[in-house]
């Protein structure tokens, strides 16, 4: 019964102790695979500040693409519309007051040296001189118009510079603009690619995670194994401490009993040495 008990009691620790082994590996394994997953989530966290960070300077980039743009237009609708200013002043210069004022000239000469040379009634005379009157203020007004005319012109010439200086400054917005959508694009490769990394990053931190509970499951189970089989060697080391108890006990018990027999031997031993010794001195045994 004795050699049973102590077969149990080494088998049941052997076991224990190969389940705690078990245990503390996979408890090993599982710190390893979480360490990785942290390794994982913190690469994560970078690339999403990285991204935090790209979108910043995007935002940036694209407020400035939209001021340049916007001043672009700006230019460009200048340019447009001091064109069509120049289109109208143009038009108005398409006719030709210095040919009429050339004609109005010399017809105005024409009468007059007809006026000087050839006898005319008054009455004919009066309208000569009142047509020539009439010429020379059309000659005042058409020299007025070409004079204008000639101011127009300077102004066109202002206006084309103008023009030039416009579409000037909107060709330069426009290529910094270009400039930086090339910029904005080249963040946008950048972002596309983060992003797709946090999301590889993320996929493998969620199967590191995964693949930690498993193993923490796992040396749960192990633990769970071994703390019944811990029990059962509690168990069994106290069932055994009861049972030396008790052989013990029943040892003192004998051991008491047999000391108590000799006790009483020896009284009895001594009493039948007393009655002798009285009938020796006496001569009459009391018992």
């Amino acid at each position: 019964m004795v050699k049973k008990k102590i077969d149990q009691l080494k088998s049941a620790e052997e076991k224990y102790q190969t389940l705690i082994q078990k245990r503390d590996e996979l408890n090993e394994q599982a710190n390893s695979v979480r360490s990785e997953r942290n390794d994982l989530n913190d690469r994560k966290k970078e690339f999403i500040t990285d991204l935090k960070e790209l979108r910043e300077d995007r935002r940036d980039l694209s407020k400035k693409i939209g001021e340049l743009k916007s001043r672009r237009n700006e230019f460009q609708s200048k340019a447009k519309s001091m064109i069509e200013t120049k289109k109208k002043i143009g038009s108005d210069l398409g006719k030709n007051p210095a040919s009429d004022l050339g004609a109005k000239k010399k017809e105005a000469n024409r009468l007059e040296m007809e006026q000087q040379t050839v006898p005319l009634p008054i009455e004919k005379e009066a309208e000569l001189i009142k047509k020539i009157r009439n010429l020379y203020e059309q000659i005042n007004q058409l020299e007025d118009i070409v004079t204008d005319q000639e101011k127009v012109k300077l102004s066109i010439g202002e206006i084309d510079k103008a023009i030039d200086e416009a579409f000037r400054i909107a060709d330069s917005e426009h290529k910094k603009m270009m400039l930086l959508v090339e910029d904005r694009k080249f963040l946008d490769d950048k972002i596309a690619g983060i992003v797709n990394e946090i999301g590889v990053v993320g996929a493998n931190a969620n199967k590191k995670h995964e693949e930690y509970l498993e193993i923490r499951k796992s040396a749960d189970h192990f633990h769970n194994r071994a703390q019944e089989f811990r029990e059962k060697i509690l168990e069994i080391r106290a069932a055994r401490r009861k049972e030396r108890e008790e052989q013990r006990r029943a040892i003192s018990e004998q051991n008491e009993t047999v000391r108590k027999e000799l006790l009483d031997e020896k009284k009895r031993e001594e009493a039948a040495d007393g009655a002798l010794q009285k009938l020796l001195s006496r001569g009459k045994i009391e018992l």
